[in-house]
């Protein structure tokens, strides 16, 4: 899939104008799915997201799942093997042949419709 990000952006040492928004997005014919994968960078505010889902039809959320951590340095340890992990996301909605939702600060979310066919 081929996605346009309006976002707001930072400078990097290596880039000027980073979006704060990254995305990415896999359409399965076959399955009747899109899966998204949007990645929040900015540390203290959270982002709108606003998806045009044009061409595909009605569409419905059937998972959304969120990784965040207070702490960017967090890892999962033996002694903490859950100390991130996925949970379920919340406030995504499809509404007007949109997908709409809130992405917290520097977090990475994953969200799949499925494609309702006639």
């Amino acid at each position: 899939m081929q996605l346009v990000v309006k976002s707001p952006g930072y400078d990097s040492e290596v880039a000027d104008n980073v979006p704060y928004l990254d995305i990415s997005g896999v359409h399965d014919d076959e399955g009747g799915t899109v899966t998204l994968f949007a990645v929040n960078r900015h540390g203290s505010e959270t982002l709108d997201l606003n998806v045009s889902l044009q061409g595909f039809g009605a569409a419905k959320l059937i998972d959304h799942q969120v990784m965040t951590h207070s702490d960017l340095e967090a890892a999962n340890t033996a002694n903490d093997p859950n100390a991130v992990e996925p949970r379920k996301g919340n406030g995504a909605a499809v509404k007007d042949n949109a997908l709409t939702a809130k992405l917290p600060p520097y977090s990475y979310q994953m969200l799949r419709l499925r494609i309702v066919r006639d």
